[in-house]
C-alpha cells in the first residue's frame, strides 16, 4: 500500500510512505509495517542542507490505534518541514537603499530575515573587477566598487557605475612638450599630436574651409581638435572656397565633402570622460562637450549653471553666481568661479574680434575681464587668416574683416604657474605679465626659467642639466619622434630623436656627437669581432670587420690612438676617448705627442709640456719664440707662416695676410667634427669646425685640449684667460657664441648661460628645436 504525502515543489523529493503487509500468517489488523527513509533536498538563499528525515521504523502495530497516533505525529513534524522549507529568500522582496546589502540572519527557531545595512569594510581583491578603480555617475573617482557603494549608501544618492577607471584618464596624466594628451579606445591616456612640422610653405586648404601652411600643420590641428579634416585641394581656401557661402550657427562648423558641397555640422565626438555640468536647461551632461553638442543639436542656447550633477550637491541650490562665472565646491562651501578650460583646439571667433583656442577659452577670457564677449562664429576671425603677430600680441578682427595686430591689455590676478625669470634677467608675476612686457616694449623675451631670477644666480648645473627655480635637472621627456628622425650617436647606438640623444647626454654628463646613420651598425652587423674592450663601444662590426671607435681612436679594432691624440687607457677612467695631444701650434715641431703622457715636442727655445712657453726675453710667434728685441713683423708671404688651413697672400697695402677657406680644415681632428670639445683657449666649442673658423680668422695658436665642455677646478678658471665679448659673423646661427640676445638674430632664440656664466651660446627657447641647417627654430607639435 503507497501513500502520497506531498509534493512540495521541484526541488523536493516526492516523500512516499510504504505500507507493506507481512506474510500471510498476520491478521489485517495485525500487519507488519514500514516506513522507510524520506530525503528531502533543500536549497536556501547562498548554500544547501540535505535534511535527512529517517523515519526507519520496524513496527508491530495495530493499524487503527497505535500506528495512526505514530502517523499522525510523523506528519505533523513533515508539515513543518514543508511550511519551513516553501518560504521564500529573505531577501526576496527586500529594496534596500542606495549601496546597501541585504544580510540574511536567522533567529535561533531555525526561522531567516533579512537586512538592509551599509558596508563598514572595504577588502581588497587583487585584480577583480571589485577593485578597480572606477568612475561613478555623479563624476567621483572611486579606489573600489566598495568604496563608491559606502558614499551612496551615507550620502543616500542612487550613484552607480559610469566607467572603469578614471572619470578623465588624461587628468594628471603629463605628456612632453608639444604633445597632448587624448583618450584611445579603451579609455586609456596617450600622448599625440606630437608631430614636428617644417616651416616649408605648401598651403592646403582643409575639408574645414581653413587654409594650412602644409599638410602636416594640417594633420596636427586635426588630432588637437577631435576633428576628421583632410585636405580639400592644394593651395589656398581663399579661391572658390565652399564655406564662404556658408553661414553656421554657434556650436556649427563649416565641413567640406569629397564633391564639394559645404554644410555646418555639430561636434560629432566628444571624449569619454566624465566630469558632470548642470544645464540651464535643468539637465545634467556628461561634460562640456556634450552640452555644447546637445545645443549645437538642438538650436537652443544653453549655458552652465554648476559643475555637478543637477538636483544634488552644495551647488545644486545655489543661485548667486552671474554667468558666466559658475558655482564650484571648495572646501565644503559653494563659490563663483570662472570655468576651466582644457587645451583642446576648435577655433572660435569671438564678439571682441580675436580667436580663440575654442569656445571655453572665450567664455574665460570674458568671466577674466568682465567684458561680454560671445561667439560670433566657429574658426579663426576673417582678416587674421595671414596676419602673423610677433611679440605676443594678438591679431584683432574690426568690423570690415581687417586684422591687425594688438598687445594684450590685462593679466589675470593670480599668475598661471606662478613667478618666472624671463631672458632679459626680471622676475615677473606671472608669464603672462612677462608676455605683456615684451609686446609693450617690442622685445624678444622668453622665460628662462620657473621662479625668482636670483634662485638660479648661484647655481652651476652638470653638463646639459638646466636649473629651474633652484634645481638642476636633465630633460624629462622627449616628444614622440617622427618617422626617419633617427639619429645615430657616436656611442653607437641609435637613437629615436635628437631630443633622445640630447637627454643621453645629460644623465651621462658629456656630450655625444651625431655620426651618419650608416655608422650605427643595425642587425646586420657581425658579433664578437674581438674588438679592443677599452677603445670600442662594443664587440660588434660591420661586414668589413671595422669595430665602432670611440672619439679619437683608431685601427680595426680600435686598439690605438690617432695621429694627434693620446691616452687610450684613460678610457678605463672614464674619458670619453683619446684626448686631443693639444700640443701649440706655434711651439711644436710635430702635432703628435707621447701616448702615456701627452708631452708634446718643442721646436727651439719653447717648453713646457705643450709646448707654450718661451723665457721671459721672449714672446711665442707663428715661427716659435722670439727675442722681444729681435722680433720684426712678417713683410712677406715667405716670412709669414699661415696656420688652420689659411693660404697666405699679399693684401692691397703689400702686407701678407692669412686667407681662410671656405669650409672647414680637419686635417688630424676629423674625429671633433661633430662633437663638443674644449678649446685651449678655456672656451667650449660645438665642434671643431666652429674652433678652427674663429682660430683661422685671428691666426690664434689655438687647438682642442679635450673633449666635451671645458670644467674648472673649484669652479674657477685658475689661469685659463676666457675671452669675453667675443663675436663671430655666424653668431646669428645656433650653437654660436653670444652676449646678449640681440647677438641671437634667429627668431625664437636667445642667448643661453652655460655652465659657466661666462659663455653664453644662442638656442631656442623652450617648445623649439633648432633646424639640420641651424638657423631656424622650429616648434614642437
Amino acid at each position: 500500500m503507497f501513500i502520497l504525502v506531498s509534493n512540495v515543489s521541484t526541488s523536493i523529493s516526492w516523500a512516499i510512505i510504504v505500507l507493506q503487509r507481512n506474510s500471510s500468517q498476520q491478521s489485517p489488523t495485525q500487519t507488519f509495517y514500514s516506513v522507510y527513509s524520506l530525503n528531502l533536498l533543500l536549497h536556501v538563499l547562498n548554500g544547501s542542507y540535505l535534511l535527512n528525515m529517517e523515519a526507519q521504523m520496524n513496527l508491530n502495530l495495530n493499524f487503527n490505534q497505535q500506528f495512526y497516533c505514530k502517523f499522525t505525529r510523523l506528519m505533523t513534524e513533515r508539515l513543518k518541514i514543508i511550511a519551513y522549507l516553501e518560504r521564500k529568500n529573505p531577501c526576496g522582496d527586500l529594496r534596500c537603499g542606495p549601496g546597501e546589502q541585504c544580510i540574511i540572519s536567522e533567529d535561533g527557531q531555525g526561522y531567516l530575515s533579512g537586512h538592509c545595512i551599509c558596508p563598514k569594510v572595504c577588502d581588497n581583491f587583487g585584480d577583480s573587477v571589485e577593485s578597480t578603480p572606477l568612475c561613478s555617475t555623479d563624476g567621483t573617482d572611486f579606489p573600489t566598487l566598495c568604496h563608491l557603494r559606502v558614499h551612496a549608501c551615507k550620502t543616500k544618492r542612487n550613484i552607480t557605475v559610469k566607467y572603469y577607471g578614471k572619470c578623465d584618464p588624461c587628468e594628471n596624466f603629463t605628456c612632453p612638450a608639444g604633445t597632448m594628451c587624448k583618450i584611445n579606445a579603451d579609455r586609456r591616456p596617450e600622448c599625440r599630436c606630437s608631430q614636428q612640422c617644417d616651416l616649408y610653405s605648401d598651403p592646403v586648404c582643409g575639408t574645414d574651409g581653413n587654409t594650412y601652411e602644409n599638410e602636416c600643420l594640417l594633420t596636427v590641428s586635426s588630432c588637437r581638435s577631435d576633428k576628421s579634416i583632410q585636405v580639400y585641394m592644394k593651395g589656398r581656401c581663399s579661391e572658390n572656397n565652399p564655406c564662404s557661402a556658408v553661414f553656421c550657427d554657434v556650436g556649427q562648423s563649416c565641413h567640406i565633402s569629397s564633391d564639394g558641397v559645404a554644410s555646418c555640422k555639430c561636434v560629432e565626438y566628444c571624449a569619454p570622460i566624465m566630469k558632470p555640468i548642470c544645464a540651464m536647461d535643468g539637465k545634467t551632461y556628461d561634460n562640456e562637450c556634450e552640452m555644447r553638442q546637445s545645443a549645437c543639436i538642438s538650436k537652443i542656447y544653453i549655458a552652465a549653471r554648476h559643475t555637478g550633477t543637477c538636483g544634488s550637491g552644495i551647488c545644486a541650490g545655489f543661485e548667486g553666481c552671474i554667468p558666466p562665472k559658475v558655482c564650484v565646491v571648495r572646501d565644503g562651501h559653494p563659490y563663483c568661479e570662472c570655468e576651466s578650460c582644457d587645451s583642446r583646439l576648435s577655433e572660435v571667433c569671438g564678439s571682441d574680434g580675436i580667436t580663440y583656442a575654442n569656445a571655453c577659452k572665450m567664455r574665460q577670457e570674458s568671466c577674466i575681464t568682465g567684458k561680454t564677449i560671445y561667439q560670433k562664429y566657429s574658426g579663426i576671425c576673417e582678416g587674421c587668416y595671414n596676419v602673423r603677430c610677433e611679440f605676443y600680441a594678438v591679431c584683432i578682427s574690426d568690423n570690415r574683416a581687417t586684422g591687425s595686430c594688438r598687445c594684450p591689455d590685462h593679466c589675470p590676478e593670480e599668475g598661471i604657474l606662478g613667478t618666472v625669470c624671463a631672458t632679459d634677467g626680471i622676475t615677473y608675476q606671472s608669464e603672462c605679465h612677462m608676455r605683456l612686457t615684451a609686446c609693450h616694449q617690442q622685445r624678444f623675451i622668453v622665460v628662462a626659467f620657473h621662479g625668482t631670477c636670483d634662485s638660479c644666480q648661484n647655481v652651476v648645473c652638470p653638463y646639459g642639466q638646466q636649473c629651474d627655480d633652484g634645481l638642476c635637472s636633465c630633460p624629462s621627456e622627449c616628444a614622440l619622434p617622427r618617422k626617419n628622425e633617427e639619429v645615430c650617436g657616436k656611442d653607437g647606438v641609435l637613437y629615436p630623436s635628437k631630443c633622445h640623444l640630447q637627454k643621453a647626454s645629460c644623465h651621462y654628463g658629456a656630450p655625444i656627437a651625431i655620426q651618419p646613420l650608416s655608422e650605427c651598425v643595425r642587425e646586420s652587423g657581425i658579433d664578437n669581432c674581438e674588438c679592443n674592450e677599452v677603445g670600442a663601444y662594443d664587440t660588434r662590426c660591420s661586414t668589413s670587420g671595422q669595430c665602432r671607435c670611440r672619439p679619437g681612436v683608431g685601427g680595426k679594432k680600435c686598439d690605438h690612438c690617432h695621429s694627434g691624440f693620446w691616452g687610450i687607457h684613460l678610457i678605463a677612467k672614464g674619458a670619453l676617448g683619446c684626448q686631443p695631444c693639444s700640443c701649440s701650434l706655434f711651439g711644436s715641431s710635430r702635432n703628435d705627442c707621447e701616448q702615456l703622457t701627452g708631452r708634446c715636442q718643442c721646436k727651439e727655445n719653447s717648453f713646457g709640456s705643450k709646448c707654450d712657453s718661451c723665457d721671459p726675453d721672449s714672446f711665442m710667434t707663428p715661427n716659435g719664440c722670439r727675442k722681444k728685441a729681435e722680433y720684426m713683423a712678417p713683410k712677406s708671404c715667405t716670412e709669414m707662416r699661415c696656420y688652420h688651413g689659411a693660404e697666405c697672400i699679399m693684401d692691397r697695402s703689400g702686407l701678407p695676410d692669412c686667407i681662410c677657406p671656405s669650409g672647414c680644415f680637419f686635417n688630424d681632428y676629423s674625429d671633433l667634427a661633430n662633437i663638443t670639445i674644449c678649446g685651449s683657449d678655456g672656451n667650449t666649442y660645438d665642434n671643431f669646425c666652429e674652433l678652427t673658423k674663429f682660430a683661422c680668422k685671428h691666426q690664434l695658436d689655438l687647438v682642442p685640449a679635450s673633449l666635451g665642455i671645458c670644467h674648472s677646478q673649484d669652479n674657477e678658471m685658475n689661469d685659463i684667460q676666457i675671452r669675453r665679448g667675443r663675436k663671430l659673423e655666424t653668431a646669428s646661427m645656433l650653437g654660436t657664441f653670444c652676449a646678449t640676445n640681440q647677438d641671437c638674430k634667429t627668431y625664437n632664440a636667445y642667448c643661453a648661460a652655460t655652465i659657466h656664466a661666462s659663455i653664453k651660446i644662442c638656442k631656442c627657447r623652450e617648445r623649439f628645436f633648432a633646424s639640420n641647417d641651424g638657423k631656424q627654430c622650429i616648434q614642437r607639435f
